[in-house]
C-alpha cells in the first residue's frame, strides 16, 4: 500500500511528464523550429522507454512520499506502512549489492530520513487517536 500510494503520488503531480519534457524538450523545440518531422516522431519514439528510466529528482521524491503519507491516513492505513516498504527495499537492495549499481542514492532521498518522515508522521496520527486522560 505505501509503494502504490508513492507512485500514485508521482502520477498526481506528473513527475514522469515532467522528466519526460526535461530530457525530450531540447530536441522538440528543435525540431519544431526546423520543421523535421523525423526527429519529432523519433522523441515520440522515445517517450515510453523515457518515462521507464526517467529518475526522479529527490525533491520529487519527498513530494510523493508526501501524498503517499496523506493518503495513507486518509485511507485509514498507518503511514508506518511506507517505512516498512522502504525498510524491505532496503534490504533487497543491500542483499543484491544494488545500489552502486543504480541512481537511486543520487536521485532519492536517503532511506532512513524517509523511514524517519512515515515514522513521525505514524507517531502523530496515533497519537491523535489515543485517548487523553484528565486528572481528578
Amino acid at each position: 500500500a505505501g509503494v502504490i500510494a508513492h507512485e500514485l503520488g508521482h502520477v498526481q503531480y506528473r513527475h514522469g511528464t515532467r522528466a519526460l519534457m526535461r530530457q525530450t524538450g531540447v530536441a522538440i523545440v528543435i525540431g519544431t523550429a526546423l520543421h523535421d518531422p523525423s526527429l519529432l516522431r523519433s522523441v515520440a519514439g522515445m517517450a515510453p522507454q523515457t518515462l521507464l528510466q526517467a529518475a526522479h529528482s529527490r525533491e520529487a521524491e519527498r513530494e510523493a512520499d508526501a501524498f503517499a503519507l496523506d493518503l495513507l491516513n486518509k485511507v485509514g492505513t498507518s503511514p508506518a506502512a511506507l517505512a516498512d516498504a522502504m525498510r524491505q527495499l532496503q534490504a533487497e537492495a543491500v542483499r543484491r549489492g544494488a545500489i552502486e549499481k543504480t541512481n537511486y542514492v543520487n536521485s532519492h532521498p536517503p532511506t532512513q530520513e524517509r523511514i524517519d518522515k512515515a515514522l513521525e508522521v505514524a507517531r502523530r496520527k496515533a497519537d491523535a487517536k489515543a485517548p487523553t486522560t484528565r486528572s481528578p
